[in-house]
């Protein structure tokens, strides 16, 4: 869910890369980390569902706080928090 309340539904590794991105908060990820956290996803994969993610919050006129590190990963610099199904 964004702040704002609005439901986002995510993919596998969409979710697998927020599961990894909640674990590692306001730290650097590799690439490789984020892939890591879900079996059989390959680079490709990884920056299609960031690509896929980051235009599902602007479609709901959001703001994403995950910023590229060129060369290396990404990093997530606001606040997630786990929260059960509603």
């Amino acid at each position: 869910m964004t702040p704002d309340g609005a439901r986002l539904d995510l993919t596998e590794v969409e979710r697998a890369c927020f599961q990894c991105l909640l674990g590692n908060p306001r730290r650097e990820l590799l690439r490789e980390e984020l892939m890591a956290a879900r079996q059989g996803t390959n680079l490709r994969t990884l920056n299609v569902a960031i690509c896929r993610l980051r235009r599902k919050v602007r479609h709901l006129d959001a703001r994403l706080p995950l910023h590229t590190v060129h060369g290396a990963g990404y990093v997530f610099l606001g606040n997630l928090r786990e929260i059960s199904d509603l």
